[in-house]
């Protein structure tokens, strides 16, 4: 037998937060097989994933924290940020150079394409970027191809060179662009997930009411208490402090592991240096679980939080415990051109 997906005490944990409404058929099967592998936490989340009428609002109100935006718990005991070893990468800045980014507001979008094209679905979220007010600045691996429309877009465009992941790419921007830790407010993004299917102003709004220095869209407990790093913001308390620019001095991202380790590193960093995090979805709004919310939690994430991202590994079948039937409804509902996805895999699969 191989290793579970998930431990035991996982496993009790969804069961207890969902096998309620299970219909009694997958109560029976789930307590049959509980603990053995995972499957029953397995057989959950595929159930959960493919019926998108299995968890009523009303229901799941009674049973999960559903207010938004708050501060993140006690971390208690868990490992300190450890600075990981290895050269800072190189860069060549592609755009606006010689651009002050201070007192602006901007997002730093983290990219990687095999073909060095930014995708239409890039794009997509850009515009809804630019839409909300922020600057742009694309952070990529490579020398990716600026077409007119990316340049009438973008404030900023700097090219990573070597190895490394989203981390790398948002450090090279900070070292292209010192000035950026004069900035009013900074996002950072990556292009792992499609989207937005809907605006993200009342996210923002509702955080404008949590006093926090940085959030994010999702709290993990997976390895460790943290900010998922696909979406976080940094208010200008926090892009002015000491912590902030220290973290990115000593970031050393080469490879997957270390780039993990800064995901997890940040949060922990900043919070032991006096800055205040929160998360729009706490790890007490959802399931007490070590699993990533924006993967495992799709569906719920969307429909009763209104998260408006789907993760592009999740739909690429990477994770295949995960069912993600049901994406391309939730996507036309909020008015999204499912064709940038769809062309997107086409592409990519050719290029492979």
């Amino acid at each position: 037998m191989g290793k579970p997906f998930f431990g035991y005490k996982t496993v009790v944990q969804i069961e207890q937060a969902f096998l309620p409404f299970l219909p009694a058929s997958w109560q029976q099967k789930c307590l049959k097989i509980r603990g053995l592998r995972g499957a029953a936490t397995g057989l959950l989340i595929q159930k959960m994933s493919r019926d998108e009428t299995m968890f009523p609002r009303q229901a799941l109100a009674q049973r999960l924290n559903l207010d938004c935006g708050g501060h993140l718990e006690t971390f208690g005991p868990v490992a300190d940020f450890k600075t990981p070893v290895g050269p800072k990468p190189r860069f060549e800045t592609l755009l606006g150079p010689a651009t002050s980014m201070a007192g602006r507001r901007l997002a730093l979008m983290a990219h990687y394409d095999p073909e060095q094209l930014v995708d239409p679905y890039v794009i997509h979220y850009l515009k809804a970027l630019r839409d909300m007010g922020y600057e742009l600045i694309l952070a990529s691996q490579g020398r990716p191809a600026l077409t007119g429309e990316l340049k009438a877009l973008l404030l900023a465009a700097v090219g990573r060179i070597g190895p490394g992941w989203d981390f790398a790419s948002w450090q090279c921007a900070f070292r292209a662009w010192p000035t950026l830790f004069e900035a009013r407010e900074i996002l950072l993004v990556n292009d792992s997930v499609f989207g937005p299917f809907s605006p993200l102003n009342q996210i923002h709004e509702t955080m404008s009411g949590v006093a926090c220095d940085f959030w994010g869209l999702c709290e993990s407990r997976e390895i460790q208490p943290h900010l998922q790093s696909y979406y976080l913001v940094f208010r200008e308390s926090a892009v002015k402090s000491q912590v902030f620019r220290d973290f990115w001095a000593e970031l050393r991202a080469s490879d997957r592991p270390q780039s993990i380790a800064a995901e997890l590193g940040l949060t922990r960093k900043l919070a032991q240096g006096g800055l205040n995090p929160a998360a729009y979805v706490t790890s007490g709004s959802l399931p007490q679980t070590n699993i990533s919310p924006i993967h495992y939690f799709w569906r719920p994430l969307q429909a009763l939080f209104g998260v408006p991202f789907f993760k592009r590994d999740l739909l690429r079948g990477d994770l295949p415990m995960i069912r993600a039937k049901g994406w391309r409804e939730l996507a036309a509902a909020g008015n999204y051109d499912v064709a940038l996805i769809d062309r997107y895999f086409q592409r990519i699969k050719a290029a492979w």
